[in-house]
């Protein structure tokens, strides 16, 4: 639709805080993910993760990404996920 090249293929591991196959990451004191890298085509994307939450999934409490901002040369997306509804 706008010929952006989004980083879609990988976007559900990302959405959990997973870097899988990114080209670069960077963790947090804490252990979680702060940034990744990937570039997608011409683009080079990169995803800042600003702000974690604690989900409790069976007796577990999980860092999981609630503020997310993608970034490329002239876009930015901002994410912001308020509620995560974990089934399996």
């Amino acid at each position: 639709l706008t010929g952006l090249m989004m980083p879609v293929d990988h976007m559900p591991d990302w959405l959990l805080g997973l870097p899988t196959d990114a080209d670069t990451f960077q963790l947090s004191p804490a252990n979680t993910l702060q940034t990744l890298d990937k570039q997608i085509g011409l683009n080079d994307w990169k995803i800042a993760y600003e702000r974690y939450g604690d989900v409790e999934w069976h007796e577990q409490t999980l860092p999981l990404p609630n503020k997310l901002k993608l970034t490329t040369s002239d876009v930015k997306i901002n994410l912001v996920i308020t509620k995560w509804n974990i089934t399996q």
